[in-house]
């Protein structure tokens, strides 16, 4: 038996193009449905760590790493720091 024989024909453009359309187009259900999830989980922890956390008992070095991980500016007094962390 020829191998080339074995080979499946390739699709024509005009249906690779829809194919490809088709994939880019169409959202899987588990990509949909974790990406909800990120949202809430993701939402829900902001809640929580601006609401429970006291900045005040915390040093003006610990702040500023807080600051530094959502890039905002870490200058200042350590009551313009707390006030920067619950805005």
């Amino acid at each position: 038996m020829n191998p080339s024989s074995l080979m499946e024909v390739p699709p024509e453009d005009e249906e690779l193009e829809r194919i490809i359309e088709e994939a880019n187009t169409k959202p899987t259900p588990k990509t949909k449905e974790a990406s909800q999830d990120d949202e809430t989980t993701i939402d829900n922890e902001e809640e929580t760590k601006s609401e429970d956390i006291d900045y005040s008992s915390m040093k003006v070095a610990e702040l500023k790493e807080l600051l530094k991980e959502k890039d905002l500016p870490v200058s200042g007094t350590k009551a313009e720091l707390i006030e920067r962390l619950q805005a």
